[in-house]
């Protein structure tokens, strides 16, 4: 086909400003594309991060709770980390409510605070230590898995993974927290240490480090940096030589449960 001057002028001047609008149209497309996503990352980041607060009340106040029913601490106490746990509590709420994750955050978070509200009921009738541990770890389960619906939203490249090993540093974190609270009331209790509570205390110990070394996690050095240094240093060691001793009840802890409570929570 033979094309004219004008034609193929025309074609020659076009073309590469056709090409060029493209090519742009592209390159702002991709840019409100990532601005989206890091909007949405920013209230999700946020929600995690409250979340995190929200866990760590949670853990306190579960374990002083057991504490307190074994004779380790005044149920005082607890009335003192209630208050705090509200606070975090009411931060949480309002970040969630913020957040852009699938699913169904409100109702995750009804199961969560009617969890929490029947740990605080098992608490004030005087229940067992091991049920009003379970009924808060419940809980921290719930708010844990809320929070992890952020890790698993859009984010950009790299960040999902950061995400992510936040999630598994705050298992690990969990597992800790039950070691603490369950350590902690098992040397208040006058009975002393049962089968249950031993094994419970073996799976925690062994869960934390399995956490940590996870090859998913990826931090930055300085963040692994700090890490290293708390799993080398002195407490860390006595808080394991504790643990392995009630565990193993090879001999006598040498704390009380107020003090391994106070270590751990440092």
């Amino acid at each position: 086909m033979n094309l004219s001057y004008r034609t193929k002028l025309g074609i020659a001047i076009f073309t590469p400003i056709a090409f060029f609008l493209a090519q742009s149209f592209m390159t702002i497309k991709g840019i409100l594309e990532t601005r989206a996503i890091l909007s949405e990352m920013s209230v999700n980041v946020s929600m995690l991060a409250d979340g995190s607060k929200f866990v760590r009340e949670l853990q306190i106040e579960r374990g002083t709770s057991g504490l307190a029913l074994s004779g380790g601490v005044g149920k005082e106490a607890v009335t003192v980390q209630r208050t705090k746990t509200d606070s975090a509590m009411k931060s949480f709420q309002d970040s969630l409510a913020h957040a852009i994750i699938k699913g169904n955050p409100q109702s995750k978070l009804d199961q969560i605070l009617a969890n929490l509200r029947d740990a605080r009921g098992q608490f004030d009738a005087s229940s067992a230590p091991p049920g009003v541990v379970a009924a808060y770890t419940a809980t921290v389960r719930g708010t844990l898995s809320l929070c992890g619906l952020a890790a698993d939203s859009r984010t950009t490249k790299g960040l999902g993974k950061r995400m992510t090993s936040l999630m598994i540093v705050e298992e690990a974190r969990e597992s800790a927290g039950l070691m603490r609270a369950t350590l902690s009331r098992s040397l208040a209790d006058p009975a002393g240490v049962n089968t249950d509570s031993r094994l419970l205390l073996a799976r925690t110990v062994y869960s934390v480090d399995a956490n940590l070394n996870s090859p998913a996690i990826t931090l930055s050095s300085d963040s692994s940096s700090q890490l290293d240094k708390v799993r080398k240093g002195d407490l860390w060691k006595r808080l394991n030589q504790i643990a392995a001793t009630v565990v193993t009840a090879t001999g006598e802890a040498g704390v009380t449960g107020a003090e391994c409570f106070a270590l751990s929570t440092q």
